[in-house]
């Protein structure tokens, strides 16, 4: 399974640290450089112009808050984590 050419977005949260670490050949971008040997691209959702010097043709999006507890209890605070960056990393 080859996964080349590909970005993940998240990749110091829970998960993106383990896909990371089991495929040195994806690419990590994000806010937050990772703990692994992988290529890292700071970005933030508000520039991502920089990722037009990155050749990708698939995305990985792990962005999201997983404070459940505050989460359940203001749904536009829900929006506003784990579906608005999606929506801009989409349509930027």
């Amino acid at each position: 399974w080859k996964m080349s050419n590909t970005i993940l977005f998240g990749g110091s949260g829970f998960l993106g640290k383990f896909i990371l670490e089991e495929r040195p050949d994806i690419i990590s971008v994000g806010r937050t450089k990772p703990d692994s040997t992988n290529q890292h691209f700071n970005v933030d959702l508000d520039t991502l112009e920089s990722l037009d010097q990155i050749d990708f043709d698939k995305v990985i999006f792990l962005v999201g808050n997983s404070d459940h507890h505050t989460l359940n209890n203001c749904c536009m605070e829900a929006i506003k984590h784990n579906v608005d960056p999606l929506k801009k990393s989409c349509f930027t």
